[in-house]
Formats: structure tokens, sequence, C-alpha cells
């Protein structure tokens, strides 16, 4: 794999749910829509209000021009418990709003209010909307935390970090167990255990249902056909296919993240399956002249799952399994 090649297309990835403005006409079926439910709410226990509190925050992190992976480890003190929040990422966000009351989360990234993005796209209303290049309203709202990720820009942290802004780097997560991880986490940071750890039990009360005690003999492949990717490991993608014991092709053949192929490469692995995440993508595929030929073409199993479902790193990656579900073994 040459790696240049591969950040090159993860980040155009990260843009597809961005350059493609569709309309937010997804309609949800009964069972989606209590999936939702279940997984847009969680109260436990009240946390006990012992602070200060530590907290070592650990993940691995993969640098994708250079290769090199390494465990990264960060400590934080937290004095008190934090009444004014902001999460930059849209994963952080979507758990925060899950956990907690919801006037304590008092500024959001706009790409949450991208529907191709976020589950949350329709709840949040526009006051105090930030973009990466906006740190002034930030600052202007003096939060008591903002919470980063390893891909949060370099910038945004540096311009925060000199306003003394106090940052916490939750790090990555693009599977389950990351989730599951983050979740907690984050309850400790935000004294609100009790009810991450509801999440996390209504997570995995929800997951007894989706799981698969022998492998199904059919062979998946993510593609994105504007720019010619598909997923391999250490995407929330592979994570499902995992879950619901499934062959991704892209795993299989060693290729991690996102992925340049050309449709030769496709046709040579010959899908069972192909999982887009727009009809407009399944019809660039049924016109693509060798792409006709895969047998998931010819059984009419080129199947389109909402970017929402299929690439949330939070509770909401539920919902890509659910539909993945219902693809594979309905």
């Amino acid at each position: 794999m040459k790696f240049k090649k591969s950040i090159l297309f993860i980040i155009l990835v990260l843009l597809i749910s961005c350059s493609q403005k569709h309309n937010d006409n997804t309609t949800y079926t009964e069972e989606q829509n209590k999936l939702i439910q279940q997984l847009s709410y969680a109260q436990g226990e009240q946390d006990i209000d012992l602070w200060p509190r530590t907290i070592s925050i650990q993940y691995k992190h993969r640098n994708w021009i250079t290769g090199e992976k390494k465990t990264i480890q960060n400590t934080y003190t937290i004095q008190q418990k934090p009444k004014k929040i902001i999460a930059q990422p849209v994963g952080i966000a979507e758990i925060l709003y899950a956990i907690l009351p919801h006037e304590r989360l008092i500024a959001f990234h706009n790409t949450i209010q991208d529907s191709n993005t976020s589950i949350l796209a329709k709840k949040i209303d526009n006051k105090n909307i930030f973009s990466s290049n906006q740190t002034e309203i930030v600052i202007k709202l003096q939060p008591d935390i903002v919470f980063v990720a390893s891909y949060t820009s370099h910038e945004f942290q540096k311009t925060l970090q000199q306003a003394n802004i106090p940052l916490i780097n939750v790090g990555e997560a693009n599977t389950i167990p990351e989730i599951l991880q983050q979740i907690s986490i984050l309850g400790k940071i935000t004294g609100e255990q009790g009810n991450a750890q509801n999440l996390i039990q209504n997570i995995q009360n929800i997951l007894q249902k989706y799981i698969v005690n022998s492998e199904k003999p059919v062979r998946v492949l993510s593609y994105t056909p504007f720019y010619k990717t598909v997923a391999g490991t250490h995407t929330t993608f592979d994570s499902i296919c995992q879950t619901l014991n499934i062959q991704n092709i892209a795993t299989q053949n060693n290729i991690e993240g996102f992925h340049r192929v050309e449709a030769e490469w496709i046709l040579q692995q010959n899908p069972d399956i192909l999982i887009v995440t727009t009809e407009q993508e399944k019809k660039l595929i049924q016109n693509d002249i060798l792409l006709q030929q895969t047998n998931a073409t010819k059984t009419n199993n080129i199947h389109a799952i909402p970017s929402q479902h299929l690439t949330p790193v939070s509770q909401y990656i539920l919902l890509g399994i659910h539909d993945l579900y219902k693809i594979i073994y309905k």
C-alpha cells in the first residue's frame, strides 16, 4: 500500500458527505426509529460528585502518510464538573447528546448539521454553530472543556490552547469496542458515568440481536465510485462486518483504511454484495461496463446504506449494523 495515496483518499471520503448535497428525504422504518430513540437518550444512576478526578486516555494512532503505528496515552485532571462543554468531532457530540443534559452542550461544529453526516442534524438549531476556522466563537463562549480528536485540525487546537481553552483529545474510534471505551471515558470526564454505562448497556443489549455464530459465506465490499475507494481494516464498515460475521473483501486483501482501487480489481474480486451510500452511486455502478459483470450487479445486490449509518464513530454505528443485517440475513 502506498500511504501517501491512502491519506489523500481518506480525506476525499470524509468530504463525500459534504459534497453530495442531496436532500435529507431519508425515511425510517418503525424499527429504525425505535433504534434511534434507544440510542439518543440514556439515564443511569447519578454519578458520585467527587472532584478533582484524573482521567487517562489511551488510543492507537496511525500516521497514514508514513504508515507508523503507535499507542498514545494522555492524562488529564478535571478540577470540577464541567458545565459548559463543546465537542468538535461529530461522533463525540452524538455521544454527549445522549448522556448529558442538553444545556451543557453550548456549541457544535457545523458538520453536525449535515444530515449526511449526523443523525442529530435536524435536532440541532443554528445557535452557536462554528466551523474549524471560527475559533473566535468558541473562545467567546469560554467553555470548561472542548473535546477534540486525533484528526482535529492542528491549527484549531493551537489557537484554542493559546487562548487558554482546556482541550481534551479523545483520540479516535473506528470499532465498536473503541466506541464503547470512548463512551465510558466521556462519562467519567463529564460526571455522567451512570448515563454512560446505561448507554453502553443499551448498545450491548441491542447487539445481542445481531450476533451470528457462523460465518455467512458472502463476500461484501463497501465502495465509493465517485473516488473509487473501498473500506478496509480500521473503518466502521469493517467493524460492522466483523459484528455480523461476514467477509469484507478489502480486509481479506490487507487493505487498511480507505484505499483507491480500479474497476478491474473489483471485477477480479467479484463481490456478492456491493455497499454504497446513495442511489446515485448505485446507478454509477450499474452503468459501469466492467462492474456490470460482477455477481453483485447481476443479482441486483447493490445496496445503498446512508453514510450517517455506515460511518458514524458513535452509538449510531448500530444503524449500519441493523441495515447490513437486513440485507445479508433477509
